[in-house]
């Protein structure tokens, strides 16, 4: 748990619970890199609202780090990552969610947290684009 009741966890955990002999290759290979970016900032900008709503006055920085053994691999990524945003729109990420939510139902994660706070404030999604 975090400081808001946002319960968290390691991939590489859960992975090992399920028994993998390689957990970091299983979340490697298992999740689609587009949608782990995704999640990823689905879930910054979540607690960066959070936050905000407890009060908290201090300015956010979203860090996202691509680490790869290759340079070129963390080049890709960023460039892949740069593109999504770019082209991202209210109603793809509507749609994202609703099918992360299916493939998912894990209620308590702190990501389908993130995903209901979303769905909620739909409208609000429709006025960033």
């Amino acid at each position: 748990m975090d400081g808001w009741d946002i319960p968290y966890f390691v991939g590489k955990n859960v992975a090992n619970i399920l028994g993998y002999v390689n957990p970091q290759k299983a979340i490697c290979t298992h999740v689609d890199e587009e949608d782990k970016m995704l999640n990823v900032v689905l879930l910054s900008q979540f607690r960066k609202y959070r936050a905000y709503a407890e009060g908290v006055t201090s300015t956010f920085k979203p860090v996202i780090m691509f680490k790869s053994p290759k340079i070129k691999v963390s080049l890709e990524a960023t460039q892949m990552f740069n593109e999504l945003i770019a082209n991202l729109n209210a109603a793809d990420l509507i749609a994202f969610i609703i099918r992360q939510q299916l493939l998912d139902s894990n209620e308590s994660s702190a990501l389908e947290l993130a995903y209901n706070f979303y769905l909620k404030n739909e409208d609000d999604l429709y006025r960033l684009n």
